[in-house]
C-alpha cells in the first residue's frame, strides 16, 4: 500500500458459535477450501501463517507464531458490523503515545493519570505499520489513551 494512500478497515464482531478446528493446510487433498461448513458446526477457525515469498497463506505450523486468525461464518446473522476505521499508513512513531510501566513509579503527583486510559496492546511485532497506524489513530481521537506496548505472554505477565 502507498503511504499517501488511504485505507479503510471494516471491524465486526462475529458469533462463532460452536468452531471448527481448521488445521489440515489448503494445499493438501481432502481440504476446506470452497466447501459448506463441517455438519455440526458454526464455523471454521484457522490460525493463519503467511508463506514465504508468496501471496499464500496456510494454516500455521503448532510451534510457530500465526500471522492472523481466520473465522469462515456461512450466516450472515453471525456478523455484526462495528466500526468502520479509516487511515493512512505513516511509519513513524510518537513515541508520547507509549506508556512505559517507568510512568507508574510514584515519583511524583499522580493527577496526570487520573483520566488516563490505558491500552495493553500485545503484538510479537511491535513496529508493525499497520499497529502503529492504529494506536495513532485511536491516540488522535482521544489524546487521553496511551499504550504499554508487550511484546509477549511473559512480558505481560510481569507487567
Amino acid at each position: 500500500v502507498d503511504q499517501d494512500q488511504s485505507s479503510t478497515l471494516l471491524m465486526s464482531w462475529v458469533m462463532m458459535g460452536k468452531p471448527f478446528p481448521v488445521i489440515e493446510s489448503p494445499m493438501t487433498k481432502p481440504n476446506l477450501v470452497g466447501k459448506k461448513l463441517v455438519k455440526g458446526f458454526d464455523s471454521h477457525y484457522v490460525l493463519v501463517k503467511k508463506a514465504r515469498n508468496r501471496l499464500r497463506f496456510s494454516v500455521c505450523p503448532p510451534n510457530d507464531s500465526p500471522d492472523y486468525d481466520e473465522i469462515v461464518v456461512a450466516d450472515p446473522s453471525q456478523i455484526l458490523p462495528r466500526y468502520i476505521i479509516h487511515y493512512r499508513r505513516q511509519i513513524h512513531l510518537n513515541s508520547s503515545i507509549i506508556f512505559k510501566p517507568e510512568d507508574l513509579d510514584g515519583s511524583g503527583s499522580s493527577d496526570h493519570l487520573k483520566d488516563l486510559k490505558l491500552i495493553v496492546w500485545v503484538d510479537d511485532k511491535p513496529n508493525d505499520p499497520r499497529s502503529v497506524e492504529l494506536m495513532k489513530i485511536v491516540n488522535k481521537s482521544d489524546p487521553s489513551v496511551k499504550f504499554v506496548q508487550i511484546t509477549s505472554l511473559s512480558e505481560l505477565k510481569s507487567w
